[in-house]
């Protein structure tokens, strides 16, 4: 079990971290407190949602994977892969948290890791922007093998296809989870829905989520409530009327010449 984790006050005047969606601030906050004694843990989408969502039946594991491309893009979090399981590190660990005879993690570290828990040189702060760009690109991916099949290279040149075109690695992430929540497992689904939200102008994951509850809110369309049972409304045109009228006094010729 964790122990108790330091929130520097500081992090609420972060410009980073004041730009994430206000999901990501909370998931973000739950991978300080949940991180061992090096601060590492396990970033695995449907375990973060058990832990730190445990009441909320409306949020899915798709949300929390989006928000962790959100996070790699903008804070000092590694997120990696090794035996088949999700990890993070939190580079400015050290730099936060003071722990007296701390546990060594049972978590291994990526290869060729080198941590920047100091302040980084201009040249090493452009590669670490690098290195959390290829991360966020890394969770698409592994969203991808996990919920809708192998990756292959076709598609991940179509995905950074996008990603070139402005959009934040977020909305790849939740572009493929509106394929698989819909039960379509193709990357034909989530590419038409990327496009859709190209043409849009959406371009960050904040707005794609936004983008997503209108479109279910617009779908549902207005309801209205009769005698404790629930029926779509529907609004009648001139031309709807007219129509009808028409139609109705067709009928009512028709029945007259059959007498």
């Amino acid at each position: 079990m964790p122990r108790k984790r330091m929130i520097d006050p500081c992090i609420w005047n972060s410009e980073d971290f004041g730009n994430l969606p206000s999901l990501a601030k909370v998931v973000y906050v739950g991978l300080i407190s949940m991180a061992d004694d090096e601060g590492r843990g396990l970033a695995n989408p449907q375990y973060l949602k058990s832990i730190l969502f445990p009441y909320d039946d409306k949020m899915k594991a798709a949300d929390i994977a989006g928000t962790l491309s959100e996070i790699a893009s903008r804070m000092s979090v590694v997120f990696f892969a090794c035996d088949e399981k999700q990890y993070y590190i939190l580079e400015n660990w050290k730099k936060y948290q003071t722990i007296n005879k701390p546990m060594p993690s049972k978590i291994p570290l990526p290869e060729d890791y080198r941590s920047t828990t100091v302040v980084l040189p201009s040249n090493r702060k452009e590669k670490n922007i690098r290195e959390k760009k290829a991360a966020a690109a890394r969770a698409y991916a592994d969203f991808y093998n996990k919920n809708i099949g192998d990756i292959s290279p076709a598609v991940t040149e179509e995905a950074e296809g996008f990603i070139k075109g402005g959009m934040s690695d977020g909305v790849i992430t939740l572009a493929l989870g509106e394929a698989a929540c819909n039960g379509v497992k193709k990357w034909s689904y989530a590419k038409a829905v990327l496009s859709s939200w190209r043409e849009k102008g959406i371009r960050t994951a904040a707005q794609a989520e936004a983008a997503r509850k209108e479109y279910r809110r617009v779908r549902a369309g207005p309801r209205v409530k009769d005698a404790g049972k629930t029926f779509s409304q529907h609004e009648y045109t001139e031309e709807d009327k007219q129509r009808q009228m028409d139609e109705a006094i067709a009928a009512m010729e028709e029945f007259g010449t059959d007498d």
